[in-house]
C-alpha cells in the first residue's frame, strides 16, 4: 500500500476541507501537555533502567534476580 504526501496548491474549491485542517486542530496547550507526558514518561523509564542497571552492577546477576522475583511475587 502505497501512501503520498503532497501539498495543495492554489485555491480550494469551496466546501472542500483538506486533511491540513483535520491535523492542525489541536490547541497550543494540548499539544504542550501530550509532548510533556510523553518526556514525563522517558525520564521515568530511563530512571527504571538506571536503577536496574545500577542494581546488577552492584549486587550481580543472582541478587538481581532474586530481588526481582521477591517483587514480583510480593505484587502477585
Amino acid at each position: 500500500m502505497a501512501l503520498t504526501l503532497h501539498r495543495q496548491t492554489g485555491d480550494r474549491a469551496a466546501g472542500s476541507a483538506g486533511r491540513s485542517d483535520l491535523v492542525g486542530s489541536r490547541s497550543g496547550r494540548s499539544g504542550l501537555a501530550v509532548r510533556l507526558a510523553v518526556a514525563g514518561s522517558v525520564v521515568v523509564a530511563g530512571a527504571l533502567f538506571a536503577a536496574a542497571c545500577l542494581l546488577w552492577a552492584r549486587h550481580g546477576a543472582t541478587v538481581f534476580f532474586d530481588i526481582m522475583s521477591a517483587g514480583i511475587a510480593a505484587c502477585l
